[in-house]
């Protein structure tokens, strides 16, 4: 009987550190990705980042070695260790549940779309193993991470 109930209570732990009704993504190993693109508007040469999980759970699905792009949610944990890379925001004029995070041009403010970045051939995220993931930086996030956006995948 015992035995049942430590069973229960460990399935219930592992849910719970899988599945967060708030937020589709969380990682425990997880790290931010930086690099150097050209602004879209004003060709400014600026820092870009992205999210980047070893191990994770999407929908509370194990999932390996993913980046992250469109964020529409972060947890307070992420949001304080974000805080290094202030041209990472939520894009302004945007609120509720639609409200998204980009990288912005510190001299023009513009966004640079998360399409570009990681779904082109080229874009600085699309493939870490293209050569320009030589010059990629790569900077450590403690502890658990939860947030919102896509997941995706080397081509």
């Amino acid at each position: 009987m015992i035995l049942g109930c430590e069973e229960r209570n460990l399935e219930n732990q592992t849910k719970l550190l899988t599945v967060d009704p708030d937020y589709r993504i969380l990682s425990d190993e997880a790290v931010l990705v930086s690099g150097r693109v050209l602004c879209w508007n004003c060709r400014a040469a600026i820092e870009v980042i992205c999210l980047y999980c070893q191990t994770g759970f999407v929908d509370g699905e194990a999932t390996l070695d993913f980046s992250v792009s469109n964020v529409t949610a972060v947890d307070e944990s992420l949001r304080l260790q974000l805080a290094r890379w202030p041209n990472f925001h939520p894009l302004r004029g945007r609120s509720g549940s639609n409200a998204g995070f980009a990288n912005h041009c510190p001299s023009c403010d513009k966004p640079q779309d998360d399409f570009y970045l990681h779904c082109q051939p080229g874009g600085i995220f699309f493939s870490f193993q293209d050569p320009v993931a030589q010059e990629l930086r790569i900077h450590a996030l403690q502890g658990l991470i939860r947030c919102s956006g896509d997941e995706g995948f080397e081509p």
